[in-house]
């Protein structure tokens, strides 16, 4: 991509909707 910046954004939003997902789903504590 041209724009790294929005690479890492990209990157940071996925794993937060991924990490909240399975905090969902396991019952885990909330993220922080």
């Amino acid at each position: 991509a041209l724009l790294a910046g929005a690479d890492d954004e990209a990157a940071a939003a996925e794993g937060c909707r991924t990490g909240a997902e399975a905090v969902a789903t396991v019952g885990g504590r909330p993220p922080t």
